[in-house]
């Protein structure tokens, strides 16, 4: 991967780390991309979760 690509997944928070380790695994810059997106959307569906099992705790206390 070159210094531009890094450069870019750098400004979209993934970590140097992350991109070192899924680059040795062979994925492309596109690839970590989409997996920081998926990342992202289980990161705000487990949110609305905990959000729903507060609201159904609270009803039924």
């Amino acid at each position: 991967m070159n210094q531009k690509d890094m450069n870019e997944l750098l400004e979209l928070c993934i970590s140097e780390k992350d991109i070192k380790k899924l680059s040795k695994k062979g994925y492309t810059k596109t690839e970590i991309i989409n997996i920081k997106k998926k990342n992202d959307e289980i990161k705000k569906g487990v949110t609305i979760l905990d959000v729903i099992s507060e609201i159904l705790t609270w009803l039924l206390s």
